[in-house]
């Protein structure tokens, strides 16, 4: 299965979520993730979570992670108040933690969950 990012905002909750599922690969989460920014329902101060529990391979190279941030970077003024990373298995944990450390760079937190639970307390 090639990977599968969608998402949808829900204004109410102020809370856009991505949803990744298959072979993620880095190009296809940057453009999920410009175009959650580029929506007009997304709003600056929104929580963003990331979802990668249906991920059944990590396809990341060294080269997409900065890259993600260049994306958060670019809409800055538009950032979320928290990111919230989803995650399964153990290699997207690690992966995620990775993303994390990256994203210390910017103005929002990044945290990264094993459970949905978890994630939601978060919010």
């Amino acid at each position: 299965m090639l990977v599968s990012c969608e998402y949808v905002i829900d204004r109410s909750k102020r809370l856009a979520t991505i949803t990744v599922s298959g072979r993620v690969k880095g190009p296809a989460v940057a453009a999920a993730i410009e175009a959650v920014y580029q929506d007009p329902d997304w709003a600056a101060r929104f929580a963003l979570l990331g979802d990668l529990t249906g991920v059944t391979e990590a396809l990341l190279e060294k080269s997409d992670f900065p890259a993600f941030v260049a994306v958060h970077r670019k809409y800055e003024a538009v950032a979320p108040r928290i990111e919230i990373i989803l995650v399964r298995r153990e290699l997207e944990k690690t992966m995620a933690q990775v993303y994390r450390a990256f994203m210390k760079v910017v103005s929002h937190k990044v945290c990264v969950c094993s459970s949905i639970e978890q994630a939601v307390q978060m919010l």
